[in-house]
């Protein structure tokens, strides 16, 4: 996906859908458009019908439903049964995938910053109110990357789980499929800070992520062709997954570490970091009054590490001068207290 010459990310488009998929879609707008599932609040398309650039007979139908709430069993159950019927009468694609969310996730005041950026920039509306008009374009950023693929080591574990578990050889291949497309995906939130780029396609992915980390271009390539014809053992699949994301994650955590590292570079002893988010919020941190956005995943990671727990309120970060300079090496404690009347600050610095 190309960036303008504004730096905004390119969106799909409102080119003319090919005409092999017409009635496809017509079919779609019918069986599940807001007027016959009150459930459904809009329906988009995504993927290589949505850009006008796909294959019949082999390529999917990826369809993404924002549902008004979350639904019963009965209705899981009856949009599951629409879709599986609705693929095995359109041999036209190979198979049908459904995405959901929630109207909720998307228009409250604490919207998901992910699911706008998804509506936004990959989908087209073909059905309902189109919320994607009302959202501002995006620009490529690390922070960017991470909202929308940072839950990769739980949404591969999850898929790890389920491949070391018996299924039908069907269902083995789609979840090495979905795994192996969200890793590919995931690995943008490599980037570094100053990057301007902002890759597409699985191709766009893995050329760009090959030219940063040509010592682990075959691990990729590898999920790159199970992305294409998943064929894989599941068990086998499941160990090169488990090992490529540990990979991932250990690379996140030095990187995290260091940034943590460089934005104490003139703190001498004794003096503090005043940080007015709880350490498990998704607000902006401050350091000293600044606020420092792109270290909120930094502390998030590292501050386990020096001894802090997920869940603490930090309003104030003490670091003694004889640990500072072991930061940056190994883990070590980070002094904590609370001050009274600090929090109240704290609070007048928040953005």
């Amino acid at each position: 996906m190309s960036v303008d010459q504004n730096g905004y990310i390119g969106v799909v488009g409102d080119q003319p859908f090919q005409t092999d998929f017409h009635s496809l879609l017509q079919e779609v707008r019918d069986r599940f458009s807001p007027q016959t599932l009150t459930l459904v609040h809009s329906v988009y398309i995504y993927g290589s019908i949505a850009t006008g650039k796909a294959v019949a007979g082999r390529s999917d139908l990826d369809l993404t439903l924002i549902l008004n709430k979350a639904p019963s069993k009965h209705d899981s159950d009856l949009i599951e049964s629409k879709r599986r019927n609705y693929e095995i009468a359109n041999p036209i694609v190979s198979k049908v995938d459904f995405g959901i969310g929630f109207l909720e996730d998307i228009v409250s005041a604490d919207a998901s910053l992910a699911w706008r950026y998804w509506l936004k920039q990959h989908c087209r509306c073909i059905a309902g109110e189109d919320l994607a008009e009302d959202i501002l374009l995006f620009r490529p950023s690390r922070s960017l990357a991470l909202e929308v693929n940072g839950d990769f080591e739980q949404v591969l574990g999850k898929n790890h789980r389920l491949l070391l578990v018996s299924r039908p050889a069907s269902n083995n291949g789609r979840l090495v499929r979905e795994a192996s497309r969200k890793l590919i995906r995931s690995t943008n939130i490599l980037r570094k800070d100053r990057d301007i780029d902002w890759p597409d396609t699985l191709e766009e992915h893995v050329a760009r992520f090959q030219g940063l980390f040509p010592d682990h271009r075959d691990e990729l390539q590898y999920f790159f062709q199970q992305a294409r014809e998943p064929v894989a053992e599941p068990e086998y699949f499941a160990g090169r997954l488990e090992a490529f994301v540990g990979w991932m994650s250990g690379v996140l955590h030095n990187r995290a570490q260091q940034r943590l590292c460089n934005a104490w570079p003139g703190y001498a002893a004794g003096r503090s970091v005043f940080i007015s988010a709880s350490f498990s919020g998704l607000g902006s941190y401050h350091l000293n009054g600044h606020t420092t956005p792109s270290l909120l995943r930094s502390f998030r990671q590292c501050l386990p590490a020096f001894g802090v727990q997920r869940g603490s309120s930090l309003n104030r970060v003490k670091l003694n001068k004889s640990r500072r300079s072991k930061v940056c090496g190994n883990p070590v404690g980070i002094v904590s207290s609370s001050v009274s009347g600090l929090t109240k600050a704290c609070r007048g610095n928040q953005t």
